[in-house]
C-alpha cells in the first residue's frame, strides 16, 4: 500500500471540507441566478474562480474523476450483508439478523493490523444502524408526522443521510489509510447525529401520540453517537508504527 499523497491532519481536512461546502453553496446560488443564460456555465465558473481560485475550482470539477476508480458506497458492497434491515417504523433488525457484519475486503486488506478489527466492526455497525434509522424515519415521516412538523422531520432526514454518507466515506478513507481524513469525516458524522438527536428531542414534546416511536429512533441515534466517540478514539489510538508504509 502506497503512502497517500496528501498528508493533512484532521483539522486541515475539516478546513478543506468546509471550503468544499462553501463552494457547493455558492455554486447553487450562482446556478439559480445564471443557469438559464446561454453562457451560464462559463459565467458561473469564472465567478467561482475569482472567489476560490482556479486550482480549487478545477479540483472540485474533477472530483468525480478522482473517485472514478473507487467504490465509495460500502452499502453497495455485495460482501456487506444488509438483509437483516427490516423496513419497520422502529428500524429494528429482523429476528434472524446477524449480530455483526460479515467479513469484507476491508477486513482482508487490513487483517492483523493492531486496532483495526474494532475500527472495522464499529464502522460497519454504524452504517447498518444509520441505515435502519433512515428507513424507520422515512416511514414515520410519510405516515405519522403532521404537516406542521414535516419541516423539522425533513431536517432530521437530512442530518441522518449526511451522517450515513460521512461514516461511509470515513470507512473508505481507512481503506486508503488516510486516518486523518477518516477522523475528520467521523467527527462530521457525529455532528450530524447530534443535530438529529436535538431535533427529535424538540419534536417529541409536540407529538405526544408518537413520542414512543420517536424515543426509539432517538435512542438508536444516541447509541450511534456513543459508538462514534469510540470509533474516533480508536482511530486516534493508531500509532505511527501501525502504518502500512
Amino acid at each position: 500500500m502506497e503512502k497517500p499523497e496528501d498528508n493533512k491532519n484532521e483539522f486541515e481536512w475539516e478546513q478543506n471540507f468546509r471550503q468544499s461546502d462553501d463552494f457547493a453553496r455558492k455554486y447553487f446560488q450562482l446556478l439559480r441566478r445564471y443557469g438559464d443564460l446561454p453562457d451560464g456555465e462559463d459565467l458561473i465558473t469564472n465567478k467561482l474562480v475569482k472567489i476560490f481560485g482556479e486550482e480549487f475550482v478545477d479540483a472540485m470539477y474533477n472530483y468525480d474523476d478522482y473517485f472514478s476508480d473507487m467504490d465509495l458506497s460500502p452499502l453497495d458492497n455485495p460482501d456487506l450483508d444488509l438483509s437483516d434491515v427490516e423496513d419497520g417504523i422502529d428500524g429494528q433488525p429482523g429476528d434472524d439478523a446477524a449480530e455483526t457484519p460479515v467479513e469484507d475486503d476491508f477486513d482482508k486488506d487490513l487483517a492483523g493490523r493492531p486496532g483495526m478489527e474494532n475500527i472495522d466492526r464499529h464502522c460497519h455497525e454504524l452504517i447498518v444502524t444509520l441505515t435502519q434509522t433512515a428507513m424507520g424515519w422515512c416511514n414515520l415521516y410519510s405516515c405519522l408526522l403532521t404537516k406542521e412538523h414535516r419541516g423539522n422531520g425533513l431536517r432530521v432526514m437530512f442530518f441522518v443521510s449526511r451522517a450515513l454518507a460521512n461514516i461511509s466515506v470515513s470507512l473508505e478513507e481507512m481503506i486508503r489509510w488516510e486516518v486523518s481524513a477518516a477522523l475528520a469525516r467521523a467527527k462530521r458524522c457525529l455532528d450530524n447525529v447530534n443535530q438529529a438527536i436535538g431535533l427529535i428531542h424538540d419534536m417529541k414534546e409536540n407529538n405526544p401520540t408518537i413520542q414512543e416511536v420517536m424515543s426509539t429512533i432517538q435512542t438508536q441515534l444516541i447509541k450511534c453517537a456513543d459508538d462514534l466517540g469510540e470509533y474516533i478514539r480508536e482511530c486516534r489510538a493508531l500509532g505511527k508504527d501501525d502504518m502500512p508504509f
